[in-house]
């Protein structure tokens, strides 16, 4: 983030690792220390940084081939293997050879 900054001359970095630790005081794993995360980019003055907040994610669908063979088929969320499906950017594809 430092070294990336647009106003990084401007920016008091030993003063924001501070304050965002301080933001991480209590947290006992990694997902606790999301206040501090979503907090820093705040700090860098230039109205573009910004850390979205969590995406829960709905599967529709999950296919799994093996060997060219269909192994696994569930469909949730009212889908099914009969149904029109719409492309999507979030989709992905995951190929694992044994």
């Amino acid at each position: 983030m430092e070294g990336g900054a647009l106003h990084h001359d401007d920016i008091p970095w030993s003063d924001l690792r501070v304050e965002a630790a301080q933001h991480a005081i209590g947290a006992s794993s990694p997902d606790q220390t999301y206040d501090a995360i979503r907090w820093a980019p705040t700090q860098l003055r230039d109205d573009l940084s910004s850390l979205p907040g969590p995406v829960v994610l709905q599967l529709a669908g999950i296919v799994v081939l093996q060997d060219g063979k269909l192994r696994l088929e569930p469909y949730a969320l009212g889908h099914s293997a009969s149904g029109r499906w719409v492309s999507s950017q979030s989709g992905t594809v995951l190929l694992i050879r044994s």
